[in-house]
């Protein structure tokens, strides 16, 4: 796709654009989070690249490059992106799964762990998950 077009021509803002735009779609494609991740990376945001690594790794167990690249980086970044990324998907499946108490924990848990660390559409997309799963559950 075009993140991993503008990724090869050194072009990361453009990279992390089409990045965004592909989970924005699909919060579940793994691939998606990694060229993030990628994108964050060689823009020095370790934090956010660190949470998009692990949220590839937690959706695709088999991408141990995106688990390698998140150990790699969290010195730099801080152990809250791992705690704060499992919580977010966590969330997302038990939303998916109907189970709405547990995704308003979840992703409460992962809106305060990952607090202003995280990128704003992912947090956005937190926010409105959680409201529409504690409206179902009311």
């Amino acid at each position: 796709n075009l993140s991993a077009v503008y990724a090869s021509l050194k072009e990361w803002n453009l990279s992390l654009l089409h990045a965004s735009k592909c989970v924005d779609l699909d919060p579940h494609f793994a691939k998606g989070w990694s060229r993030m991740g990628a994108a964050y990376e060689r823009l020095e945001q370790f934090v956010k690249s660190v949470g998009a690594y692990r949220l590839c790794h937690l959706l695709d167990p088999d991408n141990i490059n995106a688990a390698r690249a998140a150990e790699r980086l969290e010195p730099s970044a801080g152990a809250l992106c791992s705690a704060g990324a499992a919580a977010a998907v966590s969330g997302a499946e038990a939303f998916d799964e109907g189970d709405h108490k547990a995704a308003v924990a979840f992703i409460t848990v992962a809106i305060t762990t990952l607090g202003g660390h995280f990128f704003t559409d992912t947090a956005a997309q937190l926010f409105c998950t959680r409201s529409a799963a504690h409206a179902s559950d009311n």
